[in-house]
């Protein structure tokens, strides 16, 4: 009866190292994030759809009329 509770206390034990284990490892992990390239504080923003003043309704025309640095929301 004792050997029984002594196998049961250490398959306790060695799930809780299991799951120990895992969450250790899993939040050790790294993220690569790429850095944006393009510039965000200059530069127009350009409209596809909507109803807005000046807003474009294709995609191309608001593509042929921006520069560089611009923004285009569709």
């Amino acid at each position: 009866m004792e050997r029984n509770n002594l196998i049961k206390k250490g398959l306790v034990v060695d799930v809780i190292l299991l799951f120990f284990s895992v969450s250790v490892i899993l939040s050790t992990g790294t993220t690569d994030v790429k850095q944006s390239t393009m510039p965000t504080s200059s530069g127009d923003t350009l409209y596809v759809g909507g109803d807005g003043l000046g807003n474009y309704t294709k995609i191309q025309d608001a593509i042929d009329n921006a520069s560089v640095g611009d923004t285009i929301f569709v």
